[in-house]
């Protein structure tokens, strides 16, 4: 009995010892693991319906939207697409992306301009992911100029907030087959070489 007893007394001193220690090691600065960018951390409010696909794979997204593959130096941080289908295919498109840029991205975007983004307000939109937020007073913000995509560049550590939405294409309507009228063409004839005659002659 009293063996019992002292082994049941060390395993409580020995559990008290380490949740003592894990407590102090909590005081020492130690602090959770950040989620991570595949996580979607809270529910969005969609505006009319939820989307067909949501796209977080962060290399796939950033193909999508700058029309390029990240370069070893491109940090995304966080990355995500929604689309919308119907009957034709995607009816609407929106994405949403965090980069930290390489030289080369920033001079795709700035320098060479490529989608053609001016000086204008940011507008986001009502569907962005609850991590898709900047201090607006510590960025530039740039727009292209039909107002589908949106930029904001915060010049202190050069991180990148961007998004952008469309619809899907509609398919072009069949032009209608030309009738033909058979010998219409042959009784026409050739038309005259010469000018038609004017008032003066």
């Amino acid at each position: 009995m009293k063996g019992r007893l002292a082994t049941l007394l060390l395993c409580l001193c020995l559990g008290i010892a380490a949740w003592q220690w894990q407590l102090w090691q909590g005081g020492q600065g130690a602090s959770p693991a950040a989620p991570s960018a595949d996580v979607v951390t809270a529910e969005i409010e969609w505006v009319s319906e939820a989307p067909a696909s949501i796209e977080n794979v962060g290399e796939e997204v950033f193909k999508r939207a700058f029309w390029r593959r990240p370069s070893a130096e491109d940090r995304i941080l966080q990355a995500e697409r929604h689309e919308w289908h119907d009957a034709e295919g995607v009816s609407r498109w929106q994405w949403f992306l965090i980069v930290d840029p390489s030289p080369a991205l920033l001079q795709y975007l700035r320098e060479q301009n490529t989608f053609g983004l001016v000086a204008g307000s940011f507008e986001p939109l009502a569907e962005s992911p609850v991590w898709f937020r900047f201090d607006s007073q510590a960025v530039e913000t740039f727009r292209s100029l039909d107002g589908g995509m949106h930029l904001a560049y915060r010049t202190k550590d050069h991180r990148i907030y961007a998004s952008a939405h469309g619809f899907g294409f509609t398919k072009s309507t069949a032009m209608p087959k030309a009738v033909s009228t058979p010998g219409y063409l042959d009784s026409v004839g050739r038309l005259p070489n010469a000018s038609p005659p004017t008032p003066e002659d």
